[in-house]
């Protein structure tokens, strides 16, 4: 799993502790790679930000909540802003409706049709300036990568108990779109900037996660191994007794 807000979201939604469910919080491997492996520098960058998109539940994947997750209209406010302070942008595409086409068939909402679309990988985030999104969890990934991330105010639905953690416990400082050229001018300022503690708290130690889990499956296997070996020696025992006892037994019956 990821971090240990996981399972305590878990405690929280379902009354029981994650482990007696066998759930454990080990960390994710996949922000950890990109920790280790990228890195985000400024003086590399293209001059521009890059919009997520986030699209509505309801219209993507057909969600039937009463609440669904995201807002056209924010999307819409962030384009505004970025166009109204000449800001240079691009606006990433979701890799599951590529086309916004929903998985129904149906055409999703799409940026203005001056506005630059791309379709990159996380890798390519590098690139920009800045991330900004409102609750996409590809912020994760930019955190993990050390890119600015600019999280725009977005409110979540608490419908069934779910929640925006990393707004909650104050790991991204949402702002108002008129407030990005602000933002931008302090890249690494405190709205953009992540806590270290409050990231491995969503992600898990950072750095570490390769050493923790090698060394979480090596005590499971160094365990089986225990046992093993102790169930062996209970069976050779068992079968010495049982060769004893079919001894007695002839011996009786001669």
């Amino acid at each position: 799993m990821w971090g240990p807000y996981f399972t305590q979201r878990y405690r929280d939604v379902f009354g029981i502790e994650a482990r007696k469910r066998n759930i454990l919080s080990l960390g994710s491997l996949r922000h950890d790679y990109l920790y280790r492996h990228f890195s985000w520098d400024q003086s590399k960058t293209n001059g521009k930000v890059l919009l997520i998109h986030e699209p509505v539940s309801s219209e993507g994947w057909n969600d039937p909540s009463p609440e669904p997750i995201g807002d056209n209209r924010v999307s819409d406010t962030i384009i505004e802003a970025l166009v109204k302070y000449k800001i240079p942008f691009d606006f990433k595409i979701h890799p599951n409706w590529p086309d916004f086409i929903s998985n129904t068939g149906r055409k999703m909402w799409r940026p203005p049709t001056d506005v630059n679309v791309v379709d990159i990988s996380i890798i390519d985030m590098l690139k920009y300036e800045a991330i900004i999104a409102s609750w996409s969890s590809i912020q994760f990934e930019a955190l993990s990568m050390g890119i600015p991330v600019i999280n725009i105010q977005y409110t979540y639905p608490t419908v069934n108990q779910s929640e925006w953690g990393p707004g909650k416990y104050g790991l991204l400082k949402p702002i108002q779109p008129d407030q990005i050229l602000q933002c931008l001018d302090q890249p690494r300022s405190r709205n953009n900037r992540a806590d270290n503690r409050l990231l491995n708290f969503f992600l898990g130690d950072l750095g570490k996660l390769s050493e923790t889990y090698y060394q979480f499956m090596k005590s499971k296997l160094d365990l089986q191994s225990r046992l093993s070996r102790r169930l062996m020696r209970l069976t050779k025992t068992r079968i010495r007794q049982a060769k004893t006892l079919s001894l007695k037994i002839k011996k009786f019956f001669r």
